[in-house]
Formats: structure tokens, C-alpha cells, sequence
């Protein structure tokens, strides 16, 4: 599938915008990634089919999931996840091209990135991206984020040169949506804090064929050396009564949320690359049921931490228990068909 523009008309007039902007699909649902990895995944699935076959090390280890949001109490969006690094993202056939922390020089620059097929991202403050800030108040930061980086994803740039289309997961549901940002709000804003705009600036740029074997190699050895004894599955339903014990607010940080969000998040992107392994079927059914039963579990841990039904940690027990069974039996015929010879990689047609 091929890069390339097109001239659209926007509520802030004509725009020149790749062509993929318009087929953004959020590629994690759970929002349980940090915002620059859910970009880049999401827009790399939006140009090609392969892009799935980044997450083959998504499963993680459950356990480092519970010491960042039980023991640690860190936003589930704070633990770096073994997903799109800039070699996995050459073997898919693109480079990474970084331009470290950038100025105002770089907004001038932006028109010839996109005419060229080049997203761009970077961080920027949070309170100052306007649309970002919105959602942060709706969602009871008065400060709208504050000082701290949100990713900016460029597509698109105005032929009047006056307004960025930065898409982005700004309503209330986890999906993208049309933005914008004025230029000349942004230059006023990098202007008076250019210490916090355009930081970890960088541009997608395609380069070539994919090489699955990297991956497939690459997935060998993630897969061969995890260890994991899911214990996870087994603090969760304690977790889950002393947070609903304190009946806090879901729009913010929640220990037993996050990690649900964990959970459910990395078997759904799992499973979406097990289905281009010679796996059997058995085992990327197995993964594909116990992300849509974690995805279940989830959204009953929403109603249940804001006071639906009786506080009885029971039925979580026996769920979570059940799911944990699951896991230990998956990862372990993981292992054996590796074990028992080559797991190729099909690229999808």
C-alpha cells in the first residue's frame, strides 16, 4: 500500500494530508500504551497490513505489570513496552528518522515532510496542545495536562499554511479524530517554552520490502525466555476491592484498572501478530479468546470499582483464576512448538 497525499476539505479549509489519515484505527483500544507508540502503531497498521507483526513481544511479563501499577502506583502509560523500536521498524521496511529535540525552524519544514509521505511526532506540552488540554479538564485536570508531553502527530498541513492536522484519541470513546493545531498558536507556545516543545522530534519514512525473518527470529527469543508465573491474576481480586473501596474517579489513575487495561491491551496485539505464524490454530484461538475475555473482564472491573453489585471478591477469584490457567497453559504450548521446530511467518496478501 503506498504513501502518498491528497487535498481535503476541513473545517479549517483546505488541507494537503496523507492519505492515511483518514484510515486511522486506533491499534490499542485498551489505551493502555504510551501515546507515541499507539501513533506509530496505529499509522504504520493504516499504510500496511504488516505492521501487526510489530507486536510480537506484546505479551510482556505480567508480573513487571503488577510492580508498575500495584507496588509502584505509575500510570500504566509511564512502563515502556517492547513495541515499535527502530530495528523492528526496519525490518518492516521503514526508517526512523530522529531529529532530536527541535525549534520553531522545524514548522517550515512540515509541508515538504508530508508532501514527501512523512508523519512527523513529537512532544509537546500538554496544556498547550489545545484540543489534548480539553479533554485533560473534561476529565477533572483543571490544569489541562500541565507541563507534561503529549505526542503530536503531524499529517497534515493546511494550504494556507496556518493549521496542523494532528489526529489524535481525543473523544470519548478510544478511537481517532480530526484535529488541529494553529500554527500560530503553536509558535507562540514553542516560543515561550521551547525547553518542552518539539522534544524527541521524528519523521516515518518507508524504505523497503519487510523481512519477516527478523521477526520470526526475533519472536524465538522474546518467547523462549519469558518466564512468567501470572501471579498477577491471583493479587487482582484484592486490588480490585481496595480501589473500589475508595470509590475513585475512572477518568484518572487506578491501580486494578490499569492493569486490566495491561492484561487485556497486550493479548489483544498479541494474538493480532499470532495470526501470520504457522502457530496452530488451537493456540491463536486460545490467545484470541483470552483477550476478548480480559477486553469482558475489563468492563466489568469498571462497574465494580465504581459500586455496581456486592463487594464479594468471590466470582473475581474464580474468574481471574480461570483466566490464569489460561495463560500458564498458552505460554507453555507457546514454547513446545517452537520447541518442536521453525514457527514461520506468512505475510498477509
Amino acid at each position: 500500500m503506498s504513501v502518498t497525499t491528497e487535498v481535503v476539505t476541513t473545517p479549517v479549509g483546505p488541507v494537503r494530508q496523507l492519505t492515511a489519515t483518514g484510515r486511522l484505527v486506533n491499534a490499542d483500544p485498551t489505551m493502555y500504551l504510551e501515546c507515541r507508540q499507539r501513533q506509530a502503531l496505529s499509522y504504520l497498521r493504516a499504510v500496511t497490513p504488516m505492521a501487526d507483526l510489530l507486536t510480537y513481544g506484546a505479551l510482556g511479563r505480567t508480573t513487571d505489570y503488577y510492580r508498575h501499577c500495584a507496588i509502584q502506583q505509575q500510570p500504566r502509560w509511564t512502563m515502556r513496552q517492547d513495541l515499535c523500536d527502530i530495528e523492528d521498524i526496519a525490518a518492516l521496511g521503514y526508517e526512523v528518522q530522529w531529529m532530536g529535540h527541535a525549534d520553531l525552524d522545524l514548522l517550515p519544514r512540515l509541508p515538504r515532510l508530508v508532501a514527501a509521505g512523512q508523519p512527523v511526532t513529537f512532544y509537546a506540552p500538554a496544556a498547550d496542545v489545545g484540543y489534548w488540554a480539553d479533554l485533560m479538564r473534561r476529565r477533572g485536570r483543571p490544569d489541562g495536562g500541565g507541563r507534561g508531553g503529549h505526542g503530536v502527530m503531524v499529517c497534515g498541513v493546511s494550504e494556507d499554511g496556518k493549521w496542523l492536522v494532528t489526529p489524535d484519541t481525543t473523544d470519548e470513546g478510544p478511537e481517532f479524530r480530526p484535529e488541529y493545531l494553529a500554527v500560530a498558536e503553536v509558535t507562540a507556545a514553542a516560543s515561550a517554552d521551547p525547553e518542552h516543545w518539539f522534544v524527541d522530534c521524528l519523521s516515518l519514512r518507508r524504505t523497503g520490502a519487510p523481512q519477516p525473518e527478523m521477526f520470526a527470529e526475533r519472536y524465538r527469543q522474546t518467547i523462549t525466555g519469558l518466564q512468567d508465573g501470572f501471579e498477577a491474576y491471583e493479587s487482582l481480586p484484592q486490588l480490585l476491592l481496595t480501589d473500589r473501596a475508595r470509590r475513585p474517579d475512572l477518568d484518572q489513575q487506578v491501580a486494578s484498572a490499569d492493569l486490566l487495561r495491561m492484561l487485556a491491551g497486550s493479548r489483544n496485539l498479541f494474538h493480532r501478530f499470532l495470526r501470520y505464524t504457522s502457530h496452530s490454530p488451537k493456540v491463536v484461538t486460545t490467545y484470541r479468546r483470552l483477550a476478548a475475555l480480559l477486553s469482558q473482564s475489563l468492563g466489568r472491573a469498571m462497574g465494580y470499582l465504581s459500586g455496581q453489585g456486592p463487594d464479594d471478591p468471590g466470582p473475581w477469584r474464580r474468574e481471574l483464576q480461570t483466566l490464569r490457567t489460561a495463560e500458564v497453559t498458552c505460554l507453555r504450548q507457546l514454547k513446545a512448538e517452537l520447541a518442536a521446530g521453525a514457527v514461520t511467518i506468512t505475510l498477509p496478501g
